[in-house]
């Protein structure tokens, strides 16, 4: 592994962003490749920004999850599905 790859992967773990590389042992060669030019376009200067302003400073707790219900469905057996 180049220095440059390994020095992204070490950003990223340092930002806190480390679980993007969770599940690097199992992938192939042309996998990693692929996860690594996609990781490299990350700002993750701007993620921290955004975080910060977006979901830290903007004084909400959370979402409001009060009526929250799970959505309509239709139990399909034939897929795996139960039945109703």
């Amino acid at each position: 592994m180049s220095t440059e790859s390994i020095s992204l992967i070490e950003t990223f773990h340092s930002q806190g962003q480390g679980h993007v590389f969770a599940f690097w042992e199992g992938l192939t060669e042309e996998q990693r490749q692929h996860l690594l030019r996609q990781a490299a376009e990350i700002d993750l200067i701007e993620l921290e920004n955004l975080v910060q302003h977006l979901v830290i400073d903007s004084g909400h707790a959370g979402a409001d999850l009060e009526g929250l219900a799970p959505a309509p469905y239709l139990a399909d057996p034939e897929r795996g599905g139960e039945s109703p």
